[in-house]
């Protein structure tokens, strides 16, 4: 599951519009919490300051240094999370898809975002004010348990993302990284200077690699210079990462 801080930037009118909204939807983020067996975590009797919303590809979910409202479950879709740099230029630090915490440092420490995440696919989203998140915490243990194994889950991850990106060359680090984007969205549709930037490598070198992929038959439909779509139809154990 995916933890995310929130910062709403809309006029009354839209906040209005977003509460009526989730009156109707009350039913569909129950399910959705149950689904993931997060309904004895939650241990919510209604969902009075919880709404759903859907984003659209390229929307910013959290902005940088943005003061934060609302906690958000991400429970479809995947997210591109990076930080701003000092020359006002991207650089991707981490790709996120299905159900996993993040914000939850912001949380603890009650500070503004670190970093901004903006949707890469289209995203479903069901936010939920921190107010009500707050008493949520209180004297439940199940949720503190699941913060910690999220904390947790995090650092190994990130621990692993290290390994991978010292001790592994970059066309082992992108046929991972596009293997993750097949499982999590079918398709596969990156902009070439942000996974140059993930990967640490010049977006000329990102291009040959991509090449190289496509006559190995491992991805078919490749199309334009800069926003890349594909799909990866052939897998080559010999580039697979074990970590």
């Amino acid at each position: 599951m995916i933890l995310l801080w929130y910062t709403k930037k809309k006029d009354n009118f839209g906040y209005i519009s977003e509460i009526i909204k989730e009156g109707i939807l009350n039913t569909e983020i129950f399910n959705l919490l149950k689904k993931h067996g997060l309904d004895h975590v939650f241990k919510i009797r209604n969902t009075e300051g919880f709404f759903l919303k859907e984003v659209r590809r390229g929307e910013l979910i959290i902005d940088f240094a943005d003061q934060l409202s609302h906690v958000v479950l991400l429970v479809k879709g995947t997210v591109k999370i990076y930080p701003l740099t000092g020359d006002g230029e991207t650089k991707i630090i981490d790709f996120v898809s299905g159900f996993e915490m993040l914000g939850d440092l912001e949380l603890i420490v009650g500070e503004n975002a670190y970093n901004t995440v903006e949707a890469m696919t289209d995203c479903k989203l069901v936010y939920i004010d921190v107010r009500v998140f707050k008493k949520m915490l209180q004297g439940n243990d199940e949720m503190y348990m699941f913060m910690c194994k999220t904390i947790a889950h995090k650092l190994k991850g990130s621990t692993k993302r290290y390994i991978m990106m010292t001790t592994y060359p970059a066309k082992k680090r992108l046929y991972y990284f596009m293997k993750k984007l097949r499982e999590d969205n079918g398709e596969v549709v990156i902009d070439s200077y942000e996974m140059a930037s993930v990967l640490g490598i010049t977006d000329r070198y990102l291009r040959a690699l991509l090449t190289e992929f496509e006559k190995e038959g491992i991805i078919i439909n490749l199309q334009g210079r800069r926003k890349k779509r594909f799909s990866v139809v052939g897998e080559n154990k010999k580039y697979d990462i074990s970590i």
